[in-house]
């Protein structure tokens, strides 16, 4: 729920106009009559002028929760409900002139068709008011349009600095008002022209930090947008009857905006047989996605339990549990389809972890006994290093100096190659220059160039031919992709070469992940 406040800016301009120096100046005119012969009237005017610079901070505020029912009982005496309170914070800044051009006919005939255009000046390098930013703004004269003999009103204005002028803080103001009676120029538009000078004020308005106090017994300081998290533990307590609310909420202190969230709490006080759901939350050593030899149990892995609503046909949170060495178990009543859902444990050891089980189950729980085996398998995964690409094994270089090729691989390396791939490379610098020569479009033998650089990775021990790599949702040792990729070569359709000579690709260039073996984070 969220509720926005806006400051007012009405009692802040007044109080500026009241305490600022306005410079003002009047001026009026007439003439003598023309000798037409028709009667006109005169006016006299001032205006006031304050530039202000208003920096504007609003805030909003949310409250949120991950509940807004839970279910008690003697079983489940508890559950815990996760709180989250926000605020957003919006600066505006805006700089403007504002302020009043004041008439009074002096005449003793109504004005006509009266007008009022605004223009605005900043200093040029000599120090003379020459350099027109705004001209001919048109004051609102629709409260007075028309002045009688003898009156005078104020027309307010205001006037938005160009952004190009932001950094000039002093400005004239020049009002143009003109009637089309004045005397001695009836028919034309004419008046008085009075001007004022003003300097820069800085406003604030709003708060730039704020403090947020929550009912729930918390309270925070904040100056930017921001979000908190707590969590409050309910309890079994029948003296507070089946159901109750539990309303709190968050206000921001210098505002008094708020926000609140409501948790209906529902107690069962019959006495029931309950039934355990219960599983493990372990480390899949042999990626199986079983819980077996080998494997290590996590702790402090949440676990969350919701339970079917079959009225509306949606799933009601009812708690949250941690795993511990021994597992993880939940007390529920029978008689309901339950849902077990795990979050993703961490591990500063792990690159990424994935899962090798469901990540929830379902357990349709019709008797009082223990519904077990409700495991959750993850594997940790490292990223691979050492391998060197195929680019590093196809290096060459001319020796002016022996009028021989260097080469990075060896005559021992080509007998290795050509007695694992029964091939008949006689030198090391055609070994190298079969790596480097791309082949477009021919797969077997883009497949057999990565497959000659993973060949000599495992040879030198920059890999390790047991390592287990995960990719593509496959677990597989290097020594299995190798033989995977020998028989590509030999019978393989060109999409099993291009698949094989894929996961070389990336075990060459270190661009996959390998199973890493956890005892504990």
């Amino acid at each position: 729920m969220k509720k926005t406040v806006l400051l007012s800016i009405a009692t802040t301009i007044l109080i500026a106009l009241s305490i600022l120096p306005i410079a003002t100046v009047l001026t009026s005119s007439s003439t003598t009559s023309d000798g037409q012969g028709r009667a006109g009237t005169t006016l006299s005017a001032y205006v006031t002028a304050s530039a202000i610079y208003l920096t504007k901070y609003e805030w909003e505020i949310e409250k949120t929760a991950n509940a807004s029912e839970i279910y008690l009982s003697q079983g489940s005496p508890t559950a815990t409900v996760e709180y989250t309170v926000s605020v957003s914070k919006t600066t505006t800044v805006s700089y403007y002139i504002e302020g009043y051009v004041c008439v009074t006919n002096g005449g003793d005939r109504a004005t006509e068709n009266l007008a009022i255009n605004l223009d605005v000046y900043v200093k040029d390098t000599t120090g003379g008011w020459t350099i027109r930013i705004i001209n001919d703004y048109p004051v609102d004269v629709s409260g007075k349009p028309i002045l009688d003999p003898g009156e005078s009103y104020c027309y307010y204005y205001k006037v938005e600095i160009p952004n190009y002028y932001w950094s000039k803080e002093e400005f004239k103001a020049t009002a143009n008002v003109t009637i089309t009676n004045h005397s001695g120029r009836l028919g034309t538009p004419f008046g008085p022209s009075p001007s004022t000078t003003t300097s820069k004020t800085s406003m604030i308005q709003g708060y730039d930090c704020v403090d947020v106090a929550d009912t729930n017994g918390y309270s925070w300081s904040t100056c930017d947008s921001k979000s908190w998290t707590y969590v409050i533990t309910f309890e079994y307590d029948p003296s507070k009857g089946e159901s109750y609310k539990h309303n709190n909420t968050a206000t921001i202190v210098q505002t008094d905006q708020s926000a609140s969230w409501t948790v209906e709490v529902y107690q069962e006080f019959e006495v029931v047989q309950y039934a355990t759901i219960s599983g493990v939350v372990f480390w899949d050593n042999n990626y199986n996605g079983l819980y077996d030899e080998g494997d290590k149990p996590i702790s402090g892995v949440a676990v969350d339990l919701y339970r079917y609503n079959e009225t509306t046909g949606g799933w009601v949170y009812v708690n949250t549990t941690y795993s511990d060495e021994y597992g993880y178990y939940f007390d529920v009543e029978p008689g309901y389809i339950y849902k077990v859902v795990v979050s993703t444990p961490t591990c500063g050891s792990c690159d990424k972890i994935v899962n090798t089980t469901p990540t929830y189950y379902l357990v349709n729980v019709e008797e009082a006994k223990t519904y077990g085996d409700n495991d959750f398998g993850f594997v940790c995964l490292k990223m691979l290093a050492g391998a060197r690409s195929k680019g590093y094994w196809s290096w060459s270089q001319y020796n002016r100096r022996t009028g021989q090729w260097q080469t990075r691989v060896t005559q021992e390396d080509v007998n290795y190659v050509n007695s694992e791939l029964d091939t008949s490379f006689s030198s090391p610098k055609e070994l190298a220059d079969y790596l480097v020569n791309p082949v477009y479009g021919d797969m077997k033998t883009i497949l057999m160039q990565q497959l000659i650089a993973t060949l000599l990775n495992l040879r030198y021990g920059y890999i390790s031919g047991d390592t287990v790599i995960y990719y593509n949702n496959m677990y597989i040792t290097i020594n299995d992709v190798v033989s995977g990729a020998k028989t590509a070569l030999q019978s393989g359709t060109r999409y099993e070469q291009e698949n094989w000579k894929n996961i070389l690709d990336a075990v060459n260039n270190n661009n996959v992940y390998y199973v890493h073996t956890v005892d504990g984070c």
